[in-house]
């Protein structure tokens, strides 16, 4: 881990306007310190504005995505590159954000929904968007259908789960 500290006399308008929104103005001890190192950074806690980012990785060679970004694709730290994940409720909400997620950081992922149109349409979204997402039609409340659920993420990926997102 890796853990700089900066003055804030050195950054007199950043200090001023960043220390005004935080409730940390004092480096007198490590939990404030470390609170100030997630504000720092996380500035949309404070801001409310998105931080702009990459798209997600699509099926873009290495070379492609570093003379588009000037870096790889993902930083190692944070690859998910060969794993694979299953997400629950992934066709919409926070399961949908979380299934782009896991695709956007290498993961191949299989998704269900008990609603087989939404299902189709994300699908077919997410494949004209070139993402490795798999998907069937599940009510994870009916154990038989869990079960058929498992069995059909587990031949999609050669037996093999590494994220579960119920």
């Amino acid at each position: 881990m890796l853990l700089v500290l900066v003055s804030p006399s050195s950054f007199p308008s950043f200090s001023s306007s960043t220390f005004n929104k935080s409730p940390f103005s004092t480096f007198s001890s490590f939990p404030i310190l470390c609170s100030f190192n997630s504000f720092c950074l996380f500035p949309s806690h404070s801001t409310h504005k998105l931080i702009k980012r990459l798209n997600p990785i699509r099926n873009q060679t290495e070379s492609d995505f570093n003379s588009k970004y000037g870096r790889t694709p993902v930083d190692d730290r944070w690859s998910l590159r060969g794993k694979t994940a299953l997400v629950t409720g992934g066709t919409r909400g926070i399961g949908r954000a979380i299934v782009e997620e896991l695709v956007g950081f290498g993961a191949r992922v299989h998704t269900c929904s008990r609603n087989e149109g939404e299902l189709r349409q994300c699908l077919r979204h997410w494949k004209d968007l070139e993402f490795e997402v798999s998907g069937s039609v599940c009510d994870v409340s009916v154990r038989a259908q869990r079960e058929e659920l498992m069995e059909n993420a587990g031949n999609t990926f050669d037996g093999k789960l590494n994220i579960l997102v119920r």
